[in-house]
């Protein structure tokens, strides 16, 4: 029986050894979830405290580069604005931007250079390593004549603020960039040279067609119109709170299967101790117990011996002792009647 435990003990430490393979790559995958799931939630957080200190929906990053390149020149960071911050779906077109925002996003995410700052800026961004893509466009102090839009045209659905320095130029450019006509059914799509739909398939000189469902561009929580952010904001803290339940989630599944690998840690030293005991002897308890039993009763009559062996040396220092104690008394005697029988 001792014999087969001991195989059957190596036959589940090479199954263990397999598990614990398993359980490695699962607390592994889990603990790279978890520090992705962390990174979206700091990534979010940043995203969110930068909306917060600003007024319009472009990215921290593009804010980066451009509060860069405006302190590089002396400049104020209102002189040199994205496109997107000057321009807005009208609020009875929402329908149209998600469209809008596929197709003016590049635009969009382009910053505005008025003539008299073009010379600062293209010095800085030649010589500069901005480590990020920068597009800008030289705004002419007197723009030229917007080309005709029909009343179908996403342009139509667009506005420029009111009080931009830069409305005259982007109307232009709007008219000739967001002349697609709007279809809310494929059959005028079909028919229209440029065209657009509400859910963003967008057609270009009767040939290209193109629609960009990525979250960056599509998902409404990284839209960039717009000279106000309250609504980009509201989504963001939504979202946040959904990140951090996430995040939530792959720490408590990061914490078990860290656990799970432990525990058959532990399942696995225990059996590789156990199978250190070479021999039934070892752990036969019964024998061990009778050995016990015998050696202290040897060691009781030893010492009971012992006692023994003690007294009887004891009495015979003491013989010894008074047998002297004798022969003394008698070579006294034997002296006194010598003198006696000399007198």
């Amino acid at each position: 029986a001792f014999v087969a435990q001991r195989a059957s003990l190596g036959v589940e430490l090479r199954k263990m050894a397999q598990e614990a393979d398993r359980l490695s790559e699962e607390r592994d995958l889990s603990l790279i979830e978890r520090n992705k799931r962390r990174d979206d939630l700091e990534a979010a957080q940043v995203e969110l405290d930068s909306l917060k200190r600003r007024t319009t929906s472009i990215p921290a990053q593009d804010i980066r580069v451009r509060r860069e390149l405006a302190e590089a020149i002396g400049a104020d960071e209102s002189e040199l604005p994205f496109a997107g911050e000057h321009i807005r779906v009208r609020p009875e077109e929402r329908l149209w931007e998600g469209a809008a925002e596929r197709v003016l996003r590049p635009f969009a995410l382009s910053i505005l250079v008025p003539e008299s700052r073009y010379r600062a800026v293209s010095e800085y961004v030649n010589g500069a390593r901005l480590n990020a893509r920068i597009i800008y466009y030289r705004v002419p102090a007197k723009p030229g004549d917007a080309p005709r839009s029909s009343e179908r045209s996403l342009f139509r659905a667009l506005e420029v603020k009111p009080d931009s320095l830069f409305r005259g130029w982007l109307e232009i450019e709007l008219a000739r960039r967001a002349g697609h006509a709007r279809c809310e059914e494929l059959d005028r799509f079909y028919r229209e040279p440029d065209a657009v739909t509400p859910e963003g398939l967008v057609k270009s000189g009767g040939i290209r067609h193109e629609k960009d469902d990525r979250p960056k561009v599509a998902d409404p929580r990284n839209f960039v119109l717009g000279w106000s952010n309250r609504e980009k904001i509201a989504l963001l803290e939504r979202d946040l709170a959904d990140k951090r339940g996430e995040l939530e989630k792959a720490e408590r599944e990061f914490e078990k299967a860290a656990q799970e690998r432990s525990r058959l840690e532990a399942r696995r030293v225990d059996a590789e101790e156990a199978l250190r005991i070479g021999t039934y002897d070892a752990i036969d308890v019964e024998a061990c117990v009778a050995r016990y039993r015998e050696l202290r009763d040897e060691r009781e009559a030893l010492e009971e011996s012992s006692d023994q062996l003690a007294g009887l040396k004891a009495a015979l220092d003491e013989a010894v002792i008074a047998i002297a104690a004798l022969d003394a008394s008698m070579e006294a005697a034997n002296q006194r009647v010598g003198a006696l029988v000399s007198e």
